[in-house]
């Protein structure tokens, strides 16, 4: 009978303790030269002379190895959107679906922690920007009626209209036609809350149409204007501002406003 030529290694470590092995080529055989190389084999790769090999451990995929089709609503691509658009929603279906619950719970921690300091941090800005552009209390108190109607000029209306920041903080005296009703502003004015309400006035000039807002502080006969009213406006100068519904225009702080 022939020599028996063996056979060669796999990738993974392996041995066969009752055959001798080729230290170059890897391969196992009986006799006591390599069938491959031919080169003799050493005495401590002879069978019963090398030193037992650690097999390594290989992790094998879970489940019993069968394809599984995961329905569209638990691929992570749509669970990903949910958690974006309809977080409630994402959250159901990523505990429902195959992900790992340490993924799950990581998931779900990082959610709660940016919506609720999300939350807090965005109304933070939004105060502090509604803030921002709320409307001051317009002048000291102390100042008597008839100082105050004293110190409001005149004005030009298209002349404060088109340089209403040179203006500001001047006093003046104005005829206007309310064309809306804007917003309302709360205000605390040495500790007495009130509110002030925003009209959208204008002048007509020509075919020129002049707008400005005017931010009623009246302390004297608070009433609410109408649309169409003729009122003569005494007040400050507030330069530019703007409201949350309306875009910016020049402004007035008005403390007394006469209805014609």
């Amino acid at each position: 009978m022939g020599a028996n030529l063996g056979f060669f290694a796999e990738d993974r470590e392996r041995d066969f303790p009752e055959l001798n092995k080729c230290p170059d080529c890897e391969t196992f055989f009986a006799d006591l030269n390599c069938p491959l190389c031919g080169k003799e084999c050493p005495e401590e790769f002879r069978a019963g002379n090398r030193k037992p090999i650690k097999q390594k451990k290989h992790r094998r995929p879970s489940g019993n190895g069968r394809v599984q089709f995961v329905p569209w609503y638990y691929s992570a691509w749509f669970i990903a959107l949910m958690m974006i658009f309809v977080p409630i929603v994402g959250l159901i279906l990523m505990w429902n679906s195959h992900w790992k619950t340490h993924w799950k719970v990581i998931v779900t921690v990082a959610l709660v922690f940016f919506y609720f300091f999300g939350g807090i941090i965005g109304g933070v800005l939004m105060n502090l920007f509604y803030n921002f552009n709320d409307f001051e209390p317009p002048i000291n108190l102390e100042i008597s009626e008839s100082e105050y109607r004293a110190a409001c000029t005149e004005a030009d209306a298209e002349a404060v209209y088109r340089n209403c920041n040179t203006y500001k903080g001047n006093y003046v005296c104005m005829e206007l036609t309310v064309g809306e009703i804007s917003d309302t502003y709360y205000y605390d004015l040495e500790d007495n809350y009130g509110e002030a309400n925003v009209y959208l006035c204008y002048v007509q000039n020509g075919d020129i149409k002049l707008e400005f807002f005017v931010a009623d502080y009246r302390q004297e006969n608070p009433s609410r204007l109408a649309v169409g009213d003729k009122i003569t406006v005494c007040g400050e100068v507030a330069g530019e501002i703007w409201t949350g519904s309306s875009s910016q225009r020049p402004g007035i702080y008005a403390r007394f406003i006469d209805l014609e």
